[in-house]
């Protein structure tokens, strides 16, 4: 290598270690599966030099930001079965520009089959392209959740019989002015579209200014027969876009894209690389540059940094002129030798050079080392005998269920090539297993160091991560969850900065006050407000407003006396509006700064509040009507979440809700200490909570024959929309302490039955009950145990009956969503007339319920899609076993509490069952020999080894009969 070729690579490795890792490796960070931290360098996006024709060709287009988005580390989705074919099978080169008028985008869309027949909200269903732009000021831009001025457009392709459309998602509202072009072509299609200026007043379209913009490919083939979006590709493989503008790319608006050694090339330079590289051969490296940037190129530099900074492999390559679609662009490919090379994360960087040698800029991803890490894992796993442990100590087991669940999301992150989710995971399982060996979780743990928190089993503390960036703590006595608290990582300034902002998109903001706890600032939040789904002829004009997000064709009642809490962007006053409601409204309007419209303006806006009864159509335009009869309609009420506190420990943000403002202050302070809690602290809070939060109630014995026992009755594996593996479900609900647990996938039973089958295998004795969620367009209905399917398409009616032919209890889900008329018909009511046993969570009459003694038997659930069980929702059951068959018995018999920790009361029920649940948890030691003893008779032959090694790393097709 010349000395010129070695100071660039140089250049690169410094770039590399500025812009992908940040300053020099704090403690935290330190660890080879430290997630690199957050940093978004923006990209230049130029200014068009020609004007803009919409007629699918593109000779103007040279000076545009070409971005490919065709190679595999693209690929985010592709479905069992559903296999992506390469860049002719789906493949797309986005360019992307501005001018005076708007923001100019066009692609360029390899497909062997065009299809797509659905309508607009559905288009993404088969193939479309996804557009997704953020035009918001910076207290917004690029932040969760969506708000006005973010949106996501789909783009239906061209075909012989239909011309391209471009529609936006009506959760966004509308953007007046979309223009879109294109043809297709003998390997797929080109598009041109404008998006104007005027659909984000935010930006002022000049030279500096920011805009947020991320591109999506959706494909779909007839082979694919009736899979919803099987396929599809997004720029740097980003993740979830369709709900989160925090995985848009950040663009610069320029004049002329710029050049030389600190010019950031990325997206319009792809390295396609392995997010996770499992193979113990060389490491394929592959460089994707389009268009606009191709015919400059003379020569790349690849390098590959570790964590520390340091260069492990360097190369130059000579660029080559792609072919097909792509003509015009070039590439190169080369291979990283990975031998010595430890598993974690590297860097792959790119430097391009001109034919000059100049250098024109540098792009870099981060990929996943993974050749080793799981052997090491299950050779630990390998040594535990489980069935010691148990018997000798019952909770530390338990810790090892834990970690074997950590395994089950390590397996399932790296089939799925989730890069940061099994890093996590594989750091996690380490941290764990090393915390059960008997040391201590590292001083460079990072966010893991939640973990210690629990590292005194007796304590009964159990730290569960949904995501690397999200946590959650339960405080257990036994099988009874009395506390929790999520914890959040903020990453960024800004969003230490955001920490107690509201979300951008609510019409609600519950008044919250702000607090200090142990020297850290929070906000205390009395009064949650939620929404329940209700029928619009319960409206009270008199004494109610209504909250409006037109866009959403969504409506709630607000009483006025908690407009305060309204965050709008208009207000109508009908005419009809009686007078001590309007001046109250105008009144509030002209403090808060609202302007006041009328209603056809109003219904413009992303967020209105009405007063008046709208329901008339007196003075109200007949499409007006319609749109207003079209709303889904809510009424706002009191939660029964207990008071809310949120307190930021550094970067940090913790949120807890309790029925006693004591213990949820302690909680925070223990969570914020990372310190392992004592057995004794743990029981000083179970104990203040009794005394903070029982009732007084008349003693009352537990039904004889019967034992306290605790589960969760509403669950997901992967087999139908959720996330974690059957056994990995499993051995979560042992680690959260459960005596039982039901699996009820989507309109499945294939999941449930998986799990059955590796438990009996690996010689588990945990009460596990086969169920199902029976999922309709217009309700969701739990029914176990279940021994066969129960379709989807009857009635609630037949629902039920078929329920009860095999012997199962049946719960309504969630009632309320999804909103539809049978739900409406029903939610006052209760369970009257629907014929199911129990009612799911706490309902917002659950008070006057009680008091008219009309209240349903109510069963509380996690729902989790995630793999973990965060707050401890749950369902406390006076049965005579944790058999499937007895649990059932127990819910239609009404022996059942819902088990709310961060509520204001804990347990809900009827007070025969209420008194018992109190009583043994204000006793406790009952409730925790209980628990170690159903742990021992679960554990005491099981080998979790083999369950591990048996449990598939994907869901595995039941076999045809």
């Amino acid at each position: 290598m010349n000395r010129f070729r070695a100071i660039a690579v140089l250049a690169l490795a410094s770039a590399l270690a500025l812009a992908a890792w940040g300053p020099a490796p704090s403690a935290e960070a330190a660890g080879r599966w430290a997630r690199p931290p957050k940093g978004r360098q923006a990209a230049p996006l130029p200014r068009l030099a020609e004007p803009l024709v919409l007629d699918g060709d593109l000779k103007e287009w040279s000076a545009a930001a070409s971005v490919p988005v065709r190679n595999r580390s693209c690929l985010i989705l592709e479905k069992e079965g559903h296999a992506w074919k390469g860049d002719a099978d789906a493949g797309m080169e986005v360019l992307a520009a501005w001018n005076d008028a708007g923001v100019c985008l066009a692609a360029v869309v390899a497909d062997n089959e065009i299809l797509n027949t659905r309508e607009d909200g559905s288009l993404w269903q088969q193939d479309c392209i996804e557009l997704y732009l953020d035009g918001r000021a910076a207290d917004r831009f690029l932040k969760w959740p969506y708000s006005p001025g973010a949106y996501q457009m789909f783009v239906r392709p061209p075909t012989a019989g239909r011309e391209p459309a471009l529609a936006v998602n009506t959760r966004d509202g509308t953007i007046e002015g979309l223009r879109i072009a294109g043809k297709t072509t003998k390997t797929g299609y080109v598009v041109e579209m404008l998006i104007p200026w005027t659909a984000v007043p935010a930006i002022e379209p000049k030279a500096g200014a920011r805009i947020g913009l991320q591109f999506e490919l959706d494909d779909y083939d007839s082979r694919d027969g009736e899979e919803n979006q099987p396929r599809k590709l997004t720029c740097g493989a980003a993740r979830n876009v369709w709900s989160d503008p925090r995985t848009f790319l950040a663009w610069t608006l320029v004049d002329e894209a710029p050049s030389g050694p600190r010019a950031p090339l990325s997206p319009t330079v792809a390295v396609d690389a392995a997010a996770v590289f499992t193979s113990e051969k060389a490491m394929p490296v592959a460089v994707d540059v389009g268009r606009s940037l191709a015919a400059k190129v003379g020569s790349i530099d690849l390098a590959v940094m570790d964590a520390g900074g340091r260069a492990v492999w360097q190369k130059t390559v000579k660029p080559k002129s792609a072919r097909g679609p792509w003509s015009g662009s070039v590439g190169a490919s080369t291979a990283w030798p990975t031998k010595g090379a430890a598993d974690g994360y590297y860097a792959v960087g790119v430097t391009l050079h001109g034919a000059d040698g100049g250098t024109l800029g540098t792009a870099s991803r981060h990929v996943l080392l993974f050749r080793r890490t799981m052997d090491e894992v299950l050779a630990r796993v390998k040594k535990v005998d489980l069935g010691a442990v148990v018997a000798a100590d019952p909770l530390r087991a338990a810790g090892y269920l834990g970690a074997g669940a950590t395994v089950e999301t390590l397996k399932r992150s790296v089939r799925s090539l989730d890069r940061d989710a099994a890093a996590h995971a594989a750091w996690e399982v380490e941290t764990r297993l090393g915390l059960l060996e008997g040391g201590a979780a590292a001083e460079d743990a990072g966010f893991l160091d939640l973990l210690r928190l629990g590292a005194d089993p007796a304590a009964e503390v159990v730290v569960q991560y949904a995501s690397p960036w999200s946590a959650s703590v339960r405080f257990q006595c036994g099988a009874v969850p009395f506390a929790a608290a999520d914890v959040t990582l903020l990453e960024t300034a800004d969003e230490v900065k955001d920490a107690f902002a509201p979300r951008a998109d609510a019409v609600l903001e519950s008044p919250s006050l702000p607090v200090t706890v142990g020297g850290m600032p929070g906000r205390f939040t009395p009064l949650v407000l939620d929404f329940e789904l209700a029928d619009r002829d319960c409206f009270d004009p008199a004494s109610q407003v209504l909250l409006l997000m037109p866009a959403r064709k969504v409506g709630s009642a607000l009483r006025a006396g908690a407009i305060s809490c309204a965050r709008v962007d208009a207000v109508v006053v009908l005419a009809d509006c009686p007078r001590p409601l309007r001046e109250t409204v105008e009144a509030w309007a002209a403090d808060a700064r609202v302007p006041l419209v009328d209603l056809e303006a109003g219904l413009k806006q992303p967020r209105v509040l009405v007063a008046g009864d709208w329901r008339q159509g007196d003075g109200i335009p007949e499409e007006t009507q319609k749109a207003l009869k079209a709303l889904e309609f809510y009424v706002v009420r009191p939660s029964a979440m207990a008071g809310e506190l949120r307190v930021l420990a550094g970067n940090r943000l913790i949120r807890t809700a309790c029925g006693s403002p004591q213990v949820a202050e302690q909680v925070v302070r223990l969570v914020a200490a990372c310190k392992p809690v004592t057995a004794e602290a743990a029981d000083a809070l179970r104990a203040q909570l009794v005394r903070d939060v029982a009732p007084r109630l008349p003693e009352a014995e537990p039904p004889e024959g019967t034992h306290l026992l605790v589960g969760d009755v509403h669950m997901h594996t992967d087999y139908s929309d959720g996330r974690g593996s059957p056994a990995g479900l499993m051995l979560q609900a042992m680690h959260c302490r459960m005596d039982f647990a039901v699996l009820t996938d989507h309109n499945t039973l294939d999941g449930a039955l998986e799990a059955q089958h590796l438990r009996g295998k690996a010689r588990f004795a945990f009460p596990l009950v086969v169920g199902e969620e029976i999922t309709a367009s217009a309700w969701h209905m739990n029914a176990y145990p279940l021994r066969s399917l129960i379709p989807w398409d009857l009635s609630p009616y037949e629902t039920v009956k078929a329920a009860r032919a095999q012997g199962a209890a049946i719960q309504w889900n969630h009632p309320g969503f999804p909103g539809d008329d049978w739900q409406v018909a029903h939610m006052e009511a209760g369970l009257a007339s629907t014929g199911t046993d129990a009612w799911e969570h706490v309902p917002f009459d659950y008070d006057a319920w009680k008091r008219d003694g009309t209240c349903p038997l109510l069963v509380g659930s996690s729902d989790t899609h995630n793999g973990t069980f965060p707050d401890g929702e749950s369902t406390l059951l006076f049965a005579t076993s944790p058999q499937g068959e007895d649990v059932a018995e127990a819910v239609r018999w009404g022996r059942a509490v819902a088990v709310e920790p961060t509520f204001a009361h804990l347990f809900y029920g009827p007070d025969a069952m209420l008194a018992p649940a109190w009583a043994a948890l204000a006793e406790g030691k009952a409730l925790r020999a209980a628990s170690a003893a159903r742990l021992k008779a679960a554990l005491e032959k099981a080998d979790l080894y083999a369950l591990i090694r048996a449990s598939p790393d994907k869901p595995v097709p039941p076999k045809k009969k």
